[in-house]
């Protein structure tokens, strides 16, 4: 048996991934919630000047 990911998609599904050793989200998730964990976010919104 392994642990799945605990990631929920925006459709309101479970993400099925296998999740990483000794971690609740797959190698994907895992980097976008440590990410928001610690502040380093460098993806910026986009913006669009008209």
């Amino acid at each position: 048996m392994y642990k799945e990911c605990r990631n929920i998609l925006p459709d309101g599904s479970r993400c099925h991934a296998v999740a990483l050793k000794d971690a609740a989200y797959c190698y994907h998730h895992d980097r976008i919630h440590r990410a928001l964990r610690t502040g380093n976010n460098h993806q910026q919104p986009a913006t669009v000047r008209l």
